[in-house]
């Protein structure tokens, strides 16, 4: 449903739903919510904060950059059966995995997919799967700061209150 289908010998589509994404991003293995999550803010913010089907995202007191509407499509794959909390492995943080009906989903999905899209996805899952989470939301945290246009973080500055310091200064910025 929703998704943007190619005819036979046509070119691929653009993801076509943010339960794409998540399905697409779950083919490379279980991950938990943090790692998830970053892992969509980075493909973001490194395709110009410019895809369509995505996520909003905004700052997190505690992680960085948050989207709300993130936990209910993973809830709403969850309640599908596409799938499951496989493990609390990491530190308590409980990781999904594909089911097989959901590989099959992501499969499809990825035969869909726009390849540009798809691969930038890809890279930055490879990459966040080897980070801890520590490191993963400092360099978010970076990326994030490196990225905000200057009209935006001079916004920023005016509106924060006395004595935050430069680099807290984008934390005020809706993305």
């Amino acid at each position: 449903p929703g998704r943007v289908v190619s005819g036979k010998g046509g070119s691929r589509g653009m993801i076509a739903s943010k339960r794409d994404w998540l399905l697409l991003a779950f083919r490379a293995g279980p991950l938990d919510r943090i790692h998830l999550m970053e892992a969509l803010f980075l493909t973001w913010n490194r395709s110009e904060r410019n895809l369509p089907n995505f996520f909003q995202f905004e700052e997190s007191e505690s992680y960085g950059p948050c989207s709300q509407e993130f936990y209910s499509v993973l809830d709403e794959l969850c309640r599908e059966g596409l799938i499951v909390k496989a493990s609390q492995e990491d530190r308590g943080r409980a990781k999904y995995r594909l089911t097989t009906k959901g590989r099959l989903a992501a499969e499809q999905a990825a035969e869909d997919a726009e390849r540009d899209a798809l691969g930038r996805l890809d890279a930055v899952i490879e990459e966040v799967c080897q980070l801890d989470v520590y490191t993963l939301i400092q360099k978010v945290n970076s990326e994030a700061r490196d990225s905000t246009p200057a009209h935006e973080s001079q916004d920023a500055i005016r509106q924060q209150p006395d004595g935050n310091t430069p680099g807290e200064q984008w934390r005020a910025l809706r993305f």
